[in-house]
């Protein structure tokens, strides 16, 4: 009599289930009904039951594995490839910066060299201006000091000249017999008061009788008996110093018009 397959024997044989324990153990650990043959039939079946397909696990493994490996070296090398990039994008901005610095830094040298040029042109035309306006000043110092000096001298000149010309007349009308000493008094004092003139630079001088008459040093102050254009009588005594007139003498001439 032919026996119908268990349902748990249907479960166990069908494709991509996993055995059960029941199906591993070998065919004399099974529980067998008494009494039961097989037939064609049945053996039909359970070939065809049994036939699952294997799969190779290991190879499914290896398989997973190396496309988790081309998966991560492509992610990696795309990562690599891009952070490359990056790098180079970067360099080459720094790169830019750095020589964006350098022309700014060479711009900054030439306009520093420029300012030392044109300080310098300063400084030399200040060290001149400042030579120039010295020497100006001291050649200005020096006239005035001059001209002070002049003027300090002309006024001690006409603050001795006066009374020594007074001296000097009173001189003159003093009898040489009578009045010996007081003319030899006035004498000491005139020598005094013509070596303060000296010492001022004013020297002094008495044209000679019959010296042709020069107006560039004499002046007419009276007129007598004698030749022409000669000096007649020296009447005052004039002065210089180097070579000008600070006070022309004095003398006396024939009448004009004599013979």
């Amino acid at each position: 009599m032919t026996r119908k397959p268990r349902e748990e024997d249907t479960a166990d044989c069908q494709v991509g289930a996993e055995p059960s324990p029941e199906s591993d153990a070998k065919p004399s650990e099974r529980d067998e009904p008494e009494d039961s043959e097989p037939t064609g039939k049945y053996t039909a079946e359970s070939v065809a039951a049994n036939s699952v397909p294997h799969i190779d696990l290991s190879a499914v493994n290896r398989t997973l594995s190396t496309s988790l490996v081309e998966t991560s070296y492509f992610s990696t090398a795309t990562e690599s490839s891009s952070s490359e990039h990056d790098q180079t994008s970067t360099l080459e901005e720094l790169q830019e910066d750095v020589l964006d610095l350098m022309n700014k830094v060479n711009a900054l040298q030439r306009h520093q060299e420029l300012i030392g040029a044109e300080l310098e042109k300063l400084t030399k035309t200040v060290a001149q201006a400042s030579h120039t306006h010295g020497r100006e000043l001291y050649v200005t110092r020096t006239e005035l000091l001059a001209e002070r000096k002049s003027f300090a001298a002309i006024s001690a000149f006409n603050a001795i000249v006066q009374p020594l010309d007074q001296l000097r007349q009173m001189r003159t009308g003093l009898d040489s017999d009578k009045d010996v000493r007081t003319i030899a008094q006035l004498d000491g004092i005139i020598e005094v008061l013509a070596q303060v003139l000296r010492s001022l630079g004013f020297s002094d001088f008495v044209p000679r009788e019959g010296e042709p008459f020069d107006p560039a040093r004499m002046e007419v102050v009276g007129f007598t008996d004698g030749p022409s254009g000669v000096v007649l009588k020296a009447v005052r005594v004039g002065y210089r110093t180097g070579d000008a007139m600070v006070r022309v003498a004095g003398v006396m001439i024939a009448q004009p018009g004599d013979i």
